[in-house]
């Protein structure tokens, strides 16, 4: 599926994939990453474009 493309390889860090930080994993993670990188869309969520920690406090999981 679509969602896959977004999916960290690692399978830990999954707040990783939420690429409208909307705190769910859902096909709108994948739409957003496609057009940020074809159509001039929105960038990423913090801490895009460095590595870190999200801001933001969501059911998500970061790590083991």
């Amino acid at each position: 599926t679509l969602v896959s493309i977004t999916l960290p390889a690692d399978g830990e860090n999954i707040d990783a994939a939420d690429v409208n930080d909307s705190g769910d994993l859902n096909i709108t993670d994948a739409i957003s990453l496609l057009g940020y990188l074809f159509s001039a869309g929105r960038e990423p969520a913090a801490p895009f474009p460095e590595p870190g920690w999200d801001p933001t406090r969501d059911g998500l999981r970061c790590g083991p």
